[in-house]
């Protein structure tokens, strides 16, 4: 595992110069603050060695910063490419974090309900840390810097919204779980 995020970084990046010229849709899925056991010897968590022990926040916390590390790299690249005008970038995250793990499954921050006497408010539940997760969207001279949106919105609806940012019309035989 702790060359996975040097491997991440350098087809991302790549990708990106390969495909410079024209439209391209990048997708970059990360492991790392997913809990790995039994199959990490260095316990639930890991990063690179170059981000091992970075961080106040220990294995969770230098997985993080690996993966933050990784983002920047990609949005540097498209900077120096000039490409940010013409590229949008989402991220997010799943369903918040996995409780039963402790630190190192993740924080689903003040209001977790857990005084409600229900064990699992976080990943998979419909309580504040299940449905309210980490996400952006970055796009220069499109998205307001630092703007907020009080809309509720799905990882399903990243689809629907991409087709019609495309300009590609949705399949009509079909009912699509999402929406623009």
């Amino acid at each position: 595992f702790t060359t996975l995020a040097k491997k991440y970084e350098a087809f991302a990046t790549e990708f990106i110069e390969r495909n410079k010229d024209g439209p391209f849709f990048l997708y970059v899925p990360f492991s790392h603050v997913h809990v790995t056991r039994p199959y990490n010897p260095h316990g639930n968590q890991y990063a690179g060695c170059a981000w091992q022990n970075t961080t106040t926040r220990g294995p969770f916390g230098d997985a993080l910063a690996e993966a933050d590390g990784i983002v920047g790299a990609i949005s540097t690249k498209l900077k120096d490419l000039n490409l940010e005008e013409n590229t949008l970038i989402l991220f997010a995250s799943d369903n918040g974090p996995w409780l039963i793990q402790g630190l190192s499954g993740g924080s689903a921050g003040l209001f977790t309900g857990r005084y409600a006497d229900y064990w699992n408010t976080g990943k998979a539940s419909t309580w504040e840390g299940g449905i309210r997760s980490p996400s952006f969207a970055y796009w220069k001279g499109m998205i307001e810097p630092f703007s907020r949106s009080s809309e509720v919105v799905s990882s399903l609806d990243i689809m629907p919204t991409l087709s019609c940012l495309a300009g590609v019309d949705l399949p009509p035989n079909r009912v699509i779980d999402g929406r623009d």
